[in-house]
């Protein structure tokens, strides 16, 4: 099954977006820290192709070591291990504020087969 994995800095609006895409209700705040695990829900394409949309904790790097079981490192393992198939599309959620922090962590994701989308 493809998925769809949302992935950016806390606070850039991961959930809000895995809202918008699942008719779900993730909670959602102006702070970090607010998702401290990956959220999953299917959803129907318009061409009735079953999705998988992840939310993924916010993180700042994706370079710090991910031995503790902390929200970044329950990102930074989804990605390691489960993100990089050709079935998945990783979107990196930037807020357009903090641009160049977005993009440097844009920068830290690993080469892998599966397509990068940013979104603003």
């Amino acid at each position: 099954m493809k998925s769809v994995v949302l992935v950016g800095r806390p606070n850039a609006g991961k959930s809000s977006v895995y809202n918008a895409l699942t008719g779900g209700a993730a909670r959602v705040g102006n702070y970090p820290g607010v998702t401290v695990s990956a959220l999953q829900a299917e959803v129907v394409s318009p061409d009735g192709e079953r999705v998988t949309v992840v939310d993924l904790p916010g993180v700042y790097t994706l370079r710090a070591e991910a031995e503790s079981e902390t929200d970044e490192a329950i990102a930074r393992q989804y990605l390691a291990t489960q993100a990089e198939s050709a079935d998945s599309v990783l979107v990196m959620v930037i807020d357009a504020t903090q641009l160049e922090h977005g993009l440097r962590l844009f920068r830290e994701l690993p080469v892998s087969e599966a397509p990068v989308m940013v979104l603003l």
